[in-house]
């Protein structure tokens, strides 16, 4: 069930609420699990006996526009009272012991996104188009029925891209901070903050009468040795699996 409302404040202003209750069944493995993941390096057990996950949801946001320029932010707060939750319950076992557990738990957090133009393309401008986005979010979930924080949780995020077009031309360059992640349950381990750093570049034509786009694109330019806070493997096998180091990538997409 869900109820919204929009309401435009001024021409470039719009506030929007959203109101929602929302349900799910439990998936065959939270309900049967019952041994070794090798994938994850852990034994999982399930619960037969789980009921159906339900929320209560509120979400409110905020946007600007004007032109190009535009600004966004929406804030959330979700209540659950029999979340599924994969809780570790022997960390200390050859592999570690986790199950899946209903509890109560709250996330509360923001999403926030926007576009600065910085100049626009004209016929005479060898300059192109250069446009400044931005973007951030952070959640904060607890167990609500021990006080503790919920595992694996995504840190605070901020980043940018600078975006540049003329013709069929394009570019980019971009970064994103990833903040640390201590807010762990108790036994787990904390993961250390990082910086990502991006480009990418782009030809777009035509190719046996479809639309093409030629493309380069580099990832973790700088090489970075990070670790996903969101991930088991981080935990059950840690310092092992890193997140992908430095990528190079060219290729053609085609529409047709």
């Amino acid at each position: 069930l869900s109820l919204g409302t929009t309401w435009n404040a001024a021409p470039e202003w719009q506030f929007n609420a959203n109101l929602s209750s929302n349900e799910r069944a439990p998936r065959a493995h939270e309900l049967y699990a019952n041994g070794e993941d090798l994938a994850a390096n852990t034994r999982q057990s399930g619960d037969p006996d789980l009921g159906k996950e339900s929320s209560a949801n509120v979400d409110l946001g905020l946007a600007w526009k004007r032109g190009a320029h535009r600004a966004s932010v929406q804030l959330f707060q979700h209540r659950f009272s029999n979340y599924i939750s994969l809780e570790g319950t022997d960390l200390s076992a050859t592999p570690p012991q986790y199950t899946y557990t209903q509890v109560q738990a709250r996330f509360i957090g923001f999403e926030a996104q926007g576009n600065v133009r910085l100049s626009n393309a004209t016929a005479a401008d060898a300059r192109g188009q250069w446009d400044w986005s931005w973007r951030a979010d952070m959640v904060r979930a607890d167990n609500t029925s021990t006080g503790q924080p919920l595992p694996r949780i995504a840190p605070f995020r901020i980043g940018g891209t600078l975006q540049w077009s003329r013709a069929a031309w394009s570019g980019r360059i971009g970064v994103d901070r990833y903040g640390s992640q201590d807010r762990v349950p108790e036994g787990q381990l904390a993961t250390e903050g990082y910086t990502l750093w991006s480009a990418g570049l782009g030809l777009r034509s035509r190719l046996g009468g479809n639309a093409a786009l030629w493309y380069a694109r580099l990832d973790n330019a700088t090489d970075t040795l990070a670790y996903s806070a969101s991930s088991i493997l981080t935990q059950t096998v840690p310092g092992k699996v890193p997140l992908p180091g430095r990528s190079f990538k060219m290729g053609l997409q085609l529409t047709f």
